[in-house]
């Protein structure tokens, strides 16, 4: 493929013994009706024939192209793999288990060509149950986002790496071009925060959007690694470790108070708000629903 008939979008399915998740593969796959995307699938595990079924499914489709690795890497090897391998100038991961917004990729995209400040936009996220039912209408916004007019500070790249729930980055478009000219990997972090890291960085580069016209989805069930993994502070602890290195290119002094703003918003704030937050209606019925799916 040459720079002059590249993608605009790609978007990455990281697959793992994703069998269960077959019919809402193929439905988000089915359902993508803008023109100018890749769309690419990789398993690095190969525990179940899920990857077989797609390709037979997908074997004419030239939007589609499928990766095996068989190297048993961890979730964020693979999400670092589609990142890469990708071709498109925005980028958008959708894992297994979600439900891509219907006709919503066009205006994400011209969302994202309307600025370019912007590094990530994404939709209006409601909470699902295994079934797809809408149990949460709207929930995960970034507090500062949607406000063109005041420049984008580090208070608000602070106030993302405080909201260790919100799904932006695994629900919206990236700029992939700039970040991966930035350097940016989910690093390898366990508890699931290996993604809240990412986000953070995309946010020390950039202002994140929200477009309300757009509905995306992130389901709860018990096999979700997310929000709701048993987490030891020794995964905060590499948390802020993650974090802090986003301010290598700053001045000493600026370094110093961002680093303690850091490690106070990641091993005090992150934590209080995911308690809190578990014990209010929305974070009980999140666990009643995991429990019983």
């Amino acid at each position: 493929m040459t720079m002059s008939d590249a993608p605009l979008l790609s978007i990455g399915i990281p697959l793992y013994r994703a069998a269960d998740f077959y019919d809402t593969i193929v439905e988000n796959i089915d359902s993508i009706d803008y023109p100018n995307v890749e769309i690419l699938i990789s398993d690095r595990h190969l525990a179940d024939d899920t990857i077989d079924r797609l390709e037979d499914r997908y074997r004419d489709d030239q939007r589609v192209t499928t990766y095996r690795h068989d190297d048993e890497g961890e979730w964020w090897d693979n999400y670092n793999f589609l990142l890469t391998a990708a071709s498109g100038k925005y980028f958008r991961w959708l894992p297994q288990d979600d439900l891509l917004p219907r006709h919503g990729l066009e205006k994400l995209v011209e969302r994202m060509e309307g600025d370019a400040e912007v590094i990530l936009v994404y939709p209006r996220i409601d909470n699902v149950n295994a079934a797809g039912e809408v149990l949460v209408e709207g929930g995960h916004d970034v507090r500062h986002a949607g406000r063109p007019r005041r420049p984008w500070r580090f208070r608000d790249a602070l106030s993302v790496a405080a909201q260790l729930h919100h799904h932006a980055a695994g629900t919206g478009i990236i700029q992939r071009e700039r970040v991966i000219a930035a350097g940016l990997r989910v690093p390898p972090i366990r508890g699931g925060l290996g993604t809240p890291a990412f986000r953070y960085g995309l946010a020390c580069q950039g202002r994140f959007e929200m477009v309300p016209g757009v509905v995306g989805y992130y389901r709860w069930h018990s096999g979700n690694y997310g929000y709701y993994t048993p987490r030891r502070w020794s995964y905060y602890w590499d948390y802020f470790k993650a974090v802090r290195q986003h301010s290598a290119d700053a001045n000493r002094v600026t370094r110093l108070g961002r680093d303690l703003a850091l490690l106070v918003a990641t091993l005090v704030v992150a934590p209080s708000i995911r308690f809190v937050w578990n014990q209010t209606p929305k974070g009980r019925l999140a666990r009643r629903t995991m429990r019983s799916q």
